[in-house]
């Protein structure tokens, strides 16, 4: 078989320690003078191409969509708003407001936006049967540190301010007073109308 190294003619010991050393060499510098986090890139790589076409992915199912908290609050939520309003949780916040630039004339400043927003999300989204927004509500629990809330209110507040929407934050509860949240709920009173006349 013809290869390169038959061109070369190794009639002494000292050829194959010279071998071995560029070779030493070469395997030295790949892998201590080469960035670590191209080296383990390139590696898993190699790794993922040479599985099949059809790769495992690893994932779980989230069996339980909502914590306790948050069922207990749509349940009440359900009870003081009227049939004419859907509620949704868990919205995505660029499922209700988009970057306001132009994406062809300036794409890195929309992805940048963009992505800002894609890390977000609402708690609770209601909506009439247009499907037009009538209210954002955020659940403020208390497994999160007050800092944390106020920060993240603060965050979707500038969001949807610049959007010409805005939030209403309510306490998490172990039980609710129907009063109190039909009177929180809704801060426009221009909306009250849907608001269920009595609880059920």
């Amino acid at each position: 078989m013809h290869s390169f190294l038959s061109e070369y003619h190794f009639d002494h010991p000292i050829h194959y320690f010279l071998l071995v050393f560029v070779a030493i060499t070469y395997f030295y510098l790949f892998f201590f003078h080469f960035d670590n986090r191209f080296l383990i890139a390139l590696l898993r790589r190699i790794k993922f191409r040479s599985k099949s076409k059809n790769p495992t992915y690893q994932y779980k199912p989230v069996y339980k969509f909502m914590t306790n908290r948050e069922y207990q609050f749509l349940l009440a939520l359900q009870k003081v708003c009227s049939d004419e309003v859907f509620i949704f949780p868990k919205v995505r916040l660029v499922d209700l407001i988009l970057p306001d630039v132009d994406k062809d004339s300036d794409p890195d400043l929309w992805v940048q936006l963009f992505t800002t927003l894609a890390l977000e999300r609402v708690d609770f989204v209601m909506v009439d049967r247009s499907m037009n927004i009538i209210q954002l509500v955020l659940l403020d629990v208390n497994e999160i540190g007050v800092t944390d809330i106020l920060d993240r209110k603060r965050l979707l507040d500038l969001f949807a301010e610049s959007a010409g929407l805005a939030f209403v934050t309510y306490p998490a509860r172990l039980k609710y007073d129907l009063d109190d949240l039909k009177q929180s709920i809704l801060i426009d009173s221009g909306k009250t109308r849907f608001l269920r006349d009595k609880q059920l």
